[in-house]
C-alpha cells in the first residue's frame, strides 16, 4: 500500500505543482474567473444539487453562489486597496463572515423554503 501511494504521488506530482497556485487562491478565499479549480468546485456543487433538486433550482443556486463568491473577492480587493493607501492593517474576516452568512441564507432558502416549481 505504501509503495502504491508513492507511485501515485510520483505520477500526480507535476499536475499538483501546476495546480498549487489555484489551491492557494481558494485557501485564501480569493475566487477569480480564471481559476479552474473554482469552476470545478462549482460544477461539482451543481452536480450534487442536481441529484437532490431540479435542474432550474440547482443552476440558480450555483449562479447565486458564483456571484456571491466573486463579489466577495472583488469587494475585499477594493477595501484592501483603500487600506493600503492609508497604511492601516486590514483583516478581511468581517467581509468573509458576511459572505458566508449570505451563502448560508441562500442555501437555507433553496433547501427548505423554495419549491421545485
Amino acid at each position: 500500500m505504501q509503495t502504491y501511494l508513492l507511485q501515485l504521488k510520483a505520477l500526480a506530482g507535476p499536475y499538483l505543482k501546476t495546480l498549487a497556485p489555484y489551491f492557494d487562491d481558494i485557501k485564501n478565499f480569493q475566487f477569480t474567473v480564471a481559476n479552474p479549480l473554482f469552476w470545478a468546485f462549482i460544477f461539482a456543487t451543481f452536480l450534487i444539487f442536481l441529484k437532490l433538486w431540479t435542474f432550474r433550482k440547482a443552476l440558480s443556486f450555483c449562479v447565486i453562489l458564483v456571484v456571491l463568491l466573486l463579489a466577495t473577492t472583488k469587494i475585499e480587493n477594493i477595501v484592501l486597496a483603500d487600506f493600503n493607501k492609508s497604511d492601516d492593517l486590514f483583516y478581511p474576516f468581517a467581509i468573509r463572515l458576511i459572505s458566508a452568512l449570505f451563502i448560508s441564507l441562500a442555501f437555507i432558502y433553496y433547501a427548505f423554503l423554495k419549491g421545485d416549481a
